[in-house]
């Protein structure tokens, strides 16, 4: 940057910045001396203060007062510079506190001894008070450091006054002592920019003085009066040149100056040829073209040295005919092949050679290369018979349309389908007598539109399409289209639409391809009907296999009520209430002397305690009967609720409506209670989330109730004595996962993916609809069923999700 500044400025800024230097380096060090002789004084006075609070509560930490501790570190509201304040007692807790403003500071443990750090903008000091030897607590002072930036920034102040008023002097000085120097260097500078600028070499310099710029400047002069000669000498020179090259220079250019920058410059094939068709001379274009280097190499050979011998006794025979008849060729269109079998294509023109005496003593001719013009017409002719062999053979409907949406070229396929769809267009555009199977001339479209074709509702929808294409430039892309023609007809299409662009890149309209679907559309609809059915077929097998485990858990429990209906019916039968009969007997026989009976006659005297043990047996009797009673009529209500669930579920599915996932968990495991329990399963349940989900639930129970058979086969197989299924409820991103986990047999990583297909199954007696019938149920919901295992022996996870709609919120509803 300094390089293309004067001298003048730079001697100033040499000055200005040495002194600017010294006094930054000077004001740098007091400035630093200052605040560390501050921050010394700061602790000093801290600490006095201090020593002077901690002496003030010393009495009220000996004696445990914290309110008089309290009113002393509330005197530190006078130093303005104390932030806070704080009393530690023996243990190191804070005994007493003060604080100015806020926000409040947390109290950092006492360390254990005195300490003074800067931190923060603030000077936090601790210091142990000492009563009579002994250490009883610390005291923790807190002070902000606003006067010593106060003193920083009115030192800085005084310091950058001082140095800024230092530095004016310096260049006030050095500005008067640098013309010394930069005077003589600014003449000797000014006579270098007239010599430059007027080209005179006469032109001194002045001298000033005898130092080193007095010498410079003789030498400067000296160096003058040396080119000074120099340049008189070249002008000399230069001026007898001059008039050579102006002598020479107009006789070649009379003679070749045209001519030669033509040959040299022009990229057709120029040549002359004596009557003997021999190269003479010759442009550069013609040496590059048959790959040469030096012109010798050219000049005398013919074209039988360079072409094939058919192209070259053509040439000849051309050349030769205009040399002997004066009639030139011209615009001739040549083949031409080298011997490296590289072929090229050129227009020929060629005129007979006259000398100065009018003779005909050679040919000259121009030949311009026209390869690239007539490759690009054989491959656009190419091209264009690609795209009329598309248009002729494709199947699918192929067009082209300008910005007004109006048929330019369309495929053959297309003119046939329009042609038979549409009535009375066939005697439109072929006239009244055409045959049915006339051929079908795809020009004749030109010009018509969708609106010929279609009803008014798709054409328009069509319009819309294009002319949105063409406004944004966007394709459109397998656009499944519901077509109704003219004829009422209803077609289906996949179609794909694209800017149609000229050679400028402006859209001049669009083009598309659509492919008739109508059978594959046809074929889906009979695809989706199986579907259907194939689903139903799967519910009522899985709705047959949640009855069959209905039926289990109703006999388990008719299983309980037959034995309490025999307990029931043994206890009334040996009851010990007969015995009431004979004791009434026994006293009716003795109703005269009933009194001396009891009182005197052995058996008499036995009827009292036999009455106390008989009221306790038929208490006992009746007790266990009641019992067993309300186990039969808990047993009957059982049986009623899961006929009665099973009705529920058993209805139409289809129905969406709000449902807990918990409660339609715990009415799946109800429905395998009964074998869950028979074959020592444990239940485990982790709801992390108890949503409500509007679904079909009775979809849904089928697949849980099958999961959850699953589960206990696989437990019941494993041979394990800890079989354990666990059911876990989570939610994520607007879907809820229900998952059922067993600690079985495990599933091999080569059936992962093959379980849910139709009729695989791995028991003797399974029919392999559940997983299946399940997966496809849970895609219908719009939700998936997955199964995850290690491998055997390592259990298995299955996997319900399905979309997350809640209706209601469900906040702690525990688990039944």
């Amino acid at each position: 940057m300094l390089r293309d500044v004067s001298i003048k400025r730079k001697l100033a800024l040499l000055a200005t910045l040495t002194s600017g230097a010294a006094l930054l380096l000077a004001g740098g060090g007091f400035l630093i001396y200052d605040q560390t002789a501050h921050r010394r004084d700061m602790v000093h006075d801290l600490s006095t203060l201090a020593e002077m609070t901690g002496f003030n509560s010393a009495s009220a930490l000996s004696f445990n007062d914290a309110t008089s501790a309290q009113e002393t570190l509330r005197g530190l509201s006078k130093q303005p510079h104390i932030v806070a304040a704080g009393l530690y007692d023996r243990s190191g807790t804070v005994f007493a506190s003060y604080q100015r403003g806020q926000p409040p500071v947390e109290f950092a443990p006492a360390p254990g001894g005195s300490a003074a750090r800067f931190a923060n903008d603030r000077l936090e000091l601790f210091l142990p008070i000492i009563f009579d030897g002994e250490t009883i607590g610390t005291i923790y002072l807190q002070s902000d450091l606003d006067g010593l930036h106060e003193r920083l920034r009115r030192y800085a102040l005084i310091v950058t006054g001082v140095g800024l008023l230092a530095i004016l002097l310096a260049y006030v000085i050095g500005a008067r002592l640098r013309r010394v120097i930069s005077d003589p260097v600014a003449r000797l500078s000014a006579a270098t920019e007239r010599v430059v600028a007027e080209k005179d070499y006469s032109i001194r310099a002045e001298r000033t003085g005898n130092d080193e710029l007095g010498r410079l400047t003789d030498a400067f002069n000296g160096m003058l009066g040396q080119i000074q000669a120099r340049d008189d000498e070249l002008r000399a020179t230069h001026e007898q040149l001059e008039k050579r090259v102006a002598e020479r220079t107009a006789e070649l250019t009379e003679a070749s100056g045209l001519l030669e920058a033509m040959l040299q410059n022009s990229p057709d094939l120029i040549y002359f040829k004596d009557v003997g068709s021999r190269f003479v001379r010759f442009s550069q274009a013609v040496l590059q073209r048959f790959q040469l280097d030096d012109p010798a190499l050219l000049r005398g050979k013919t074209d039988v040295d360079f072409y094939g011998s058919d192209r070259a006794r053509e040439a000849f025979a051309d050349e030769q005919a205009i040399i002997r008849t004066g009639q030139p060729i011209v615009g001739k269109l040549e083949h031409e092949t080298y011997p490296d079998g590289h072929t090229t294509w050129g227009l020929t023109t060629k005129m007979p050679w006259h000398n100065g005496a009018g003779q005909i003593v050679g040919i000259f001719g121009i030949t311009k290369d026209v390869t690239t013009l007539k490759e690009a017409e054989t491959k656009l002719a190419h091209e264009r018979n690609q795209l009329r062999a598309l248009l002729d053979s494709s199947p699918d409907s192929i067009y082209f349309k300008d910005r007004d949406s109006r048929f330019v070229l369309i495929s053959r396929s297309k003119a046939r389908k329009m042609l038979d769809r549409v009535p009375g267009l066939r005697e439109r555009l072929l006239g009244p007598d055409a045959a049915p199977d006339a051929p079908v001339d795809p020009a004749k479209f030109i010009g018509l539109s969708d609106a010929d074709t279609y009803t008014d509702e798709h054409t328009a929808h069509a319009l819309a399409d294009e002319q949105e294409i063409m406004r944004t430039g966007q394709p459109l892309v397998n656009k499944t289209e519901r077509q109704v023609f003219k004829d009422g007809t209803v077609g289906w299409s996949s179609t794909n639409k694209m800017p149609w662009r000229g050679p400028d890149g402006q859209i001049i309209g669009t083009f598309g391809l659509s492919k008739d679907i109508t059978t594959l559309k046809l074929a889906e609809e009979q695809l989706e009907q199986a579907h259907r059915q194939l689903l139903d077929t799967s519910r009522q097998a899985g709705m047959a296999e949640v009855a069959t485990s209905v039926l289990h858990n109703v006999g388990n429990v008719l299983n309980s009520v037959n034995v309490s209906a025999t307990l029931v019916a043994d206890t009334a039968r040996h009851s010990k209430a007969g015995n009431v009969g004979k004791l009434g007997a026994l006293l009716t026989e003795h109703q005269a002397d009933l009194a001396a009976f009891l009182t005197a006659d052995p058996r008499g005297k036995m009827v009292q305690p036999y009455l106390a043990t008989l009221a306790e047996e038929l208490a006992r009797e009746q007790k266990s009967m009641v019992t067993e009673l309300d186990h039969l009529r808990k047993n009957v209500d059982h049986i009623k609720d899961i006929v009665a669930m099973q009705q529920s579920y058993a209805k139409t599915s289809g129905v969406i409506e709000a449902i807990s996932i918990p409660d339609l968990v715990e009415d799946a495991l109800r429905m395998n209670a009964g074998s869950l329990a028979r074959h020592d399963v444990n239940i485990a349940r982790d709801y992390q989330a108890r949503p409500v989900v509007a679904l079909d639930k009775h979809k849904v129970l089928q697949i849980l109730v099958n999961l959850i058979r699953n589960a206990k086969y696989a437990c019941d197989e494993s041979g394990r004595t800890d079989k354990c299924l666990t059911l876990r409820i989570t939610t994520e991103d607007n879907h809820v996962a229900i998952a059922v986990s067993d600690n079985g047999v495990g599933i091999p990583a080569e059936n992962l993916t093959r379980i849910f297909n139709h009729g695989f199954t791995t028991r003797a007696t399974g029919h392999g609809f559940g997983l299946h019938s399940g997966a496809l149920a849970a895609k219908e919901m719009g939700g998936a069923l997955t199964a995850h295992s290690a491998g055997r022996g390592h259990g298995a996870t299955f996997i319900l999700t399905l979309p997350f709609k809640p209706e209601t919120p469900d906040h702690g509803k525990p688990a039944r």
